[in-house]
């Protein structure tokens, strides 16, 4: 989904993310294009970027304010789940990879009670998107285990300030 329309001030565009691994990220999406055909898919598509947001709607762009808040924290742990879906828009479904983490809730905490935000979601669930489908074509999908269980952990945060294309990387040295 494009963020994009979901942030009502121009000014609360920012996100920030963590980035999977090449070799886990490109399965994640060899199964999207294995598992969902392409008359499935809605606008938006198959998501190229594989990564879990650890929160969108920063409103600042000064990236040396976010570098300050996470450069101190630890490196996050995280564990891949099912295969999941959120079928509440009205528009679309989006099939996602659950993934469990109180590492990534802390830090999603963190931002969210350190930095102005405009509050996108009511709840914070971390995942990994593989495609937004149109509605009916996701609950199918539900379930599968391909991916459960597999360990993760990084050391680097991503920052986009939503208005330009450059990403500040975080190294995490808590």
């Amino acid at each position: 989904m494009n963020w994009f329309k979901q942030a009502k001030k121009e000014d609360c565009k920012g996100w920030t993310a963590v980035r999977l691994r090449s070799a886990l990220a490109n399965k994640i999406q060899q199964w999207g294009k294995d598992n969902i055909l392409s008359d499935e898919l809605a606008e938006d598509g198959r998501e190229t970027d594989t990564h879990i947001t650890l929160l969108y709607g920063i409103c600042t762009k000064n990236r040396e304010v976010v570098k300050k808040l996470l450069t101190t924290e630890k490196p996050i742990k995280a564990t891949l789940g099912k295969i999941g879906c959120f079928v509440n828009n009205d528009e679309f479904d989006v099939i996602i990879v659950k993934v469990n983490s109180p590492d990534l809730e802390k830090l999603h905490k963190k931002i969210k009670n350190d930095l102005r935000i405009e509050q996108t979601h009511a709840e914070y669930k971390p995942h990994c998107t593989i495609a937004y489908v149109k509605k009916g074509n996701a609950r199918k999908h539900a379930g599968n285990t391909n991916f459960e269980g597999a360990k993760m952990t990084f050391d680097t945060v991503l920052f986009k300030d939503g208005i330009s294309e450059t990403e500040t990387i975080i190294s995490l040295k808590g």
